[in-house]
Formats: structure tokens, sequence, C-alpha cells
């Protein structure tokens, strides 16, 4: 795996503030507002039309909120034909009827968790918006340990506060433009996945015929449905490949065992290893390998070790690697032609060429010797971490 690690960084994580907070706070306020009428129900029909005119929020949206409680209703009193609306949520708050399996005092109380659960919420946004991975680590816990209750209720609610299906669509307006998963990912500028550094995932808009062409999928660290306050969170979005994403990853609860691409890749600590099968590939003319991991610094502590094996053996890394093996076999000829001085030669035989070394490995070996360029292609780790293993470099 490769850290993502942008010069602008700081600028992009302003930008992607500038276009959530305004929505989540106002939906965050219309919530507060509403569950503070529903607590006191008898002044609720009176306050809706105020709290409508003051956050421009209609109070249908409010559905997004109680559905899940007015379905439990419903369920449980063979109402399941009437209109989830205004009216019916109203009537359902002011219902006094002891029958009901949640009773008027169960309700309230759900209400005024919710009340309270909205306001921590509401305290923490901007931290939730643009924290880096360690501030989401903690407020992750803080919230576990203190929100436990209601987690349907809660996660319809932040749902609504974190309108993430916005940010993948239409997107939101800004001063400064139009914010969406598209913007996100073109300013990042990432173009290989970074957690195979296999493939490509360029961002490509405004083509001929429409905007927004192609651009990668997010891959939540934290998944939407264990930690929904976490949706549209900057750090939380991860620019992934559809396989990583989709097939190996799904599924699969992340939490700060594994490595995050914002914090930390492999670097010099995991190094891939390669292992001819056969003559004919040891000198370049097949392509057949062994792939494996090693863990280059023995002094490396057992944390970040675990880390790195786990995301190798969670992407499938030795085997999709393998899959590629005429890369390998490139390098592996390079070696045997030239006695291992096969960027020496390529100086030599061409004078004009930089004697920067990175510029005459990029030439050389057609990938980027820095690894904060490992993003710009695919297979960057793979083809450096064997030119090292047989010498060339």
């Amino acid at each position: 795996m490769i850290q993502i690690k942008p010069n602008n960084i700081d600028a992009i994580v302003a930008r992607h503030l500038e276009a959530i907070e305004p929505v989540s706070s106002n939906r965050l306020n219309f919530c507060i507002a509403f569950f503070e009428a529903a607590t006191r129900k008898k002044y609720l029909s009176a306050t809706i039309t105020k709290i409508e005119t003051k956050f421009g929020v209609h109070c249908l949206s409010a559905i997004a909120i109680v559905k899940k409680i007015q379905d439990n209703y419903s369920k449980n009193n063979s109402t399941k034909d009437k209109p989830v609306n205004q009216k019916s949520i109203l009537s359902f708050l002011n219902k006094q009827d002891t029958s009901l399996v949640h009773s008027l005092s169960n309700r309230k109380l759900e209400f005024n968790f919710c009340l309270s659960y909205l306001q921590h919420i509401q305290t923490n946004l901007e931290e939730i918006i643009t924290g880096k991975p360690l501030d989401l680590k903690r407020i992750k816990e803080d919230i576990q340990k203190n929100f436990t209750q209601y987690p349907i209720a809660t996660k319809a609610l932040m749902e609504f506060v974190f309108p993430y299906e916005t940010f993948s669509n239409d997107g939101f307006s800004t001063a400064t433009g139009n914010w969406n998963n598209y913007s996100l990912t073109k300013n990042l500028g990432v173009q290989v996945c970074p957690y195979c550094n296999r493939s490509w995932i360029n961002t490509v808009t405004e083509g001929k015929t429409k905007t927004d062409v192609i651009n990668p999928q997010l891959d939540h660290f934290y998944s939407q449905v264990d930690f929904p306050f976490f949706r549209l969170s900057f750090y939380n979005l991860i620019p992934s490949c559809e396989a990583c994403n989709g097939r190996l990853k799904h599924g699969i609860e992340f939490d700060d065992t594994y490595l995050h691409p914002y914090i930390e890749g492999y670097g010099a600590d995991g190094k891939i290893r390669t292992i001819a099968i056969n003559m004919q590939s040891s000198i370049g003319l097949d392509s057949v390998f062994l792939v494996h991991l090693l863990m280059q610094n023995k002094s490396l502590s057992p944390v970040i070790a675990g880390k790195i094996e786990k995301n190798h053996k969670l992407f499938e890394i030795d085997k999709i690697y393998e899959a590629h093996g005429e890369i390998i076999s490139e390098i592996y000829r390079k070696k045997y032609i030239s006695s291992d001085k096969y960027l020496e030669m390529l100086s030599n035989q061409f004078p004009a060429l930089s004697k920067d070394r990175a510029e005459l490995y990029r030439i050389g070996f057609g990938n980027f010797y820095n690894e904060a360029d490992f993003n710009k292609r695919p297979f960057a780790k793979l083809t450096k971490d064997v030119a090292e293993q047989l010498g060339l470099i």
C-alpha cells in the first residue's frame, strides 16, 4: 500500500469543509429544533412552521429522522397503511395510548437521547468533517462509549445530517464552485489505487458529451453502516479501485489495526520480494514468479508490522502481483543483459540524458523512483522494490 500525501492537502480539506459544513450544520440545527419540540410534544404543532422558516428545511425532511420510529409503531399497531407525513408524525407524537409497545415516557426518553446525541455531533461537527485519522478514532471511541442507545434512530439522523448521496451525485454549491466526489478526487490528484498500487483511478471530467466522466470509488475507512457520522468526513474517504473497495475490502470492518492511506504506506519497512520459478524466468524470458512481503526493518514495531501484514493479506497483493509477472520479468531481463549495470549503460549510451537519479530511473524502468510519486503510475512500488532486490539501483 502507498500513502496519499498531496502537497496541497490542507487547501483541499478547507474546500471540503466549506462545502459540507453549511449543509450539515443547517440540518443539525433543524434536527435539534425538531427534537426540542418533540420532547415537549404539546408545543410541536405550534413551532414546526417556525422551525421550517428559520432553517429552510421542510418539515417533511423530519420523516428521515423519525421514519424508523414511525415504522416501529406501525408494525406493532396494524397501521402499516398510514401515510408517513407531517400529520401522522404529529399524531404519533401526541399519542397517549397506553397500549403502545413503546409508552409515551419511553418515547420521550428516546427523543431526549436523540437530542443529546445531536448536540454532541454539533459540538464536534468541524472536527468530524476535517479531523485527521487519529482524531476520527478518538471521536469514534467517544461516541461508542457514550451514545450506544437507539442505533436505528441515530443512524437515520446521521444519514440525514451527512447526505453522502448528494455529495456523490449533484454535490454542494460553494463560493468557489461545486464540490462533489469528482471535485475531491480531482483535487487529490491520486492516479493509482493506494491499496493495491495496480489500478488506474484517474478522475476525468468535462468530456465532449458530458461532465463527470470517470473517477475512483470512495472507500469509507470506517463503514457508513456502523459509523454514519463519518459519511462525509474527509479523512474517511479513500479513493480506491473497484476491486479493492467493492470486492476485497467489501464487508471487512477497518480499524486502527490496518494501515490508513492518509497516514502511512509500506514505505521502506515492507518490501516486495520475488522468486523466479524456473531458469527462463530468472533471465527474464518467462514470467512465472512467486511474490512475498519482506519486513525490511528488523527493529520495526510489532504494531506497524502487523498493520502492513494485514493490509497485504486483505488486498491479496502477492497473488495480484504474481498475475503481472511480465512486469517483473522485464526487470530480471534488464539485469541479465546488463550485468547489473543497466542504468550506468543507459547513461553512457545517451549523454544528453539527465544525471538526475530519479529521471534516469524513470527512463530506464518506465516508472517513478521517489515514493511520493508512487501514486502516479501503477506498480511503482513493485518496480522499485524488484530493481532494488536485483541490485540495479
